[in-house]
């Protein structure tokens, strides 16, 4: 169901934030892999939500947009959380190879539901593994902010921590 102030309220965040981004983002000038990340998240959320909206109140197909937006956006923040979780543990490989092994599920599901007729509970299935997964994040999350408390008071690690923890029960 489409809500007229979603979009007016996911403007207003945006515009709050807006100067300290230019300030501490656009100013710096040099671009990494990083800031890519940045952009894509933060800039795909703001324009992806012009052709949804065209989707309900213009003559655009409804699953078209809508399907490939929700599958791009989704990828990359599901890259964003497996690059930030395996900086919290410092590049341990068995918490890359789990996160791995979770994001294949996911793919082998999403080329499962192009090709299946049952798209129904196929989609049921997706949406149950990226809650598997943000659990699963926010597990690991929660573990490492357990064993470092004593050390994490402050910083952009207590941030880290702070939001990796927030984020998945808001959901």
């Amino acid at each position: 169901m489409y809500r007229p102030w979603d979009p007016a309220i996911l403007y207003y965040d945006y515009s709050l934030a807006l100067g300290t981004e230019v300030d501490r983002f656009w100013r710096v000038g040099r671009w990494t892999f990083a800031n890519v990340l940045f952009v894509l998240n933060r800039y795909l959320a703001l324009l992806g939500t012009i052709p949804v909206i065209f989707e309900f109140f213009g003559d655009l197909p409804h699953e078209r947009f809508h399907k490939y937006y929700t599958i791009v956006s989704q990828t990359i923040v599901i890259f964003i959380l497996n690059v930030r979780t395996y900086a919290l543990y410092a590049g341990n490989t068995r918490v890359i190879r789990g996160l791995v092994a979770l994001n294949l599920v996911m793919v082998i599901v999403v080329v499962v539901i192009r090709v299946s007729q049952f798209h129904a509970v196929i989609w049921a299935s997706l949406w149950i593994i990226l809650l598997v997964f943000d659990l699963t994040i926010l597990v690991l999350t929660l573990v490492k902010a357990l064993t470092m408390r004593e050390s994490v008071r402050y910083g952009l690690l207590r941030v880290l921590f702070r939001d990796g923890e927030l984020f998945p029960l808001l959901l």
